[in-house]
């Protein structure tokens, strides 16, 4: 039985080709914005939105699984935030990555009216977010670093 294997060959040849291509570039992090503060409980939690921004220059899509990391209010320890799911990232494609967490805002102030006279005020807080957004490309999870810093109003949009 004599088979042709020109077609099997050139098949094989294309998949390597398409998958070495851009495969030593890394998927990228490349911000959070629009942080802000939805809600602010009775308890002194504060309920947080914002956007990251991934880019993934890679032939193939990735799942997200999630993300975690500390928070930071003028300089005063929230804890560690994380939220999961699991979201593609399509392939040669930048990506937005809606976020929603709590944090123990009460740990920034001295005393619970303080948190509202400065959400009245629209006073501006330090807000600090150091941390991994965990992704599965190809079976293989590893973890992309971020950080953000920025002043923002203590404002309930």
């Amino acid at each position: 039985m004599n088979i042709n294997t020109f077609p099997l060959c050139t098949l094989i040849l294309s998949i390597a080709l398409l998958f070495s291509c851009n495969m030593d570039k890394e998927i990228e992090f490349q911000g959070i914005d629009n942080v802000k503060f939805k809600k602010l409980k009775m308890n002194g939690t504060a309920v947080v939105s914002a956007q990251a921004h991934i880019f993934n220059p890679k032939p193939v899509a990735a799942d997200i699984l999630g993300f975690s990391g500390d928070v930071k209010i003028n300089d005063k320890d929230m804890g560690v935030i994380s939220q999961t799911f699991k979201t593609t990232m399509p392939s040669n494609s930048a990506f937005t990555l809606p976020l929603e967490f709590e944090i123990p805002l009460h740990r920034a102030f001295d005393n619970l009216p303080d948190i509202f006279k400065a959400a009245t005020k629209n006073m501006k807080v330090n807000v600090k977010m150091d941390g991994n957004i965990k992704i599965d490309f190809a079976g293989q999870e590893f973890d992309i670093p971020f950080e953000y810093d920025e002043d923002k109003a203590l404002k309930v949009d």
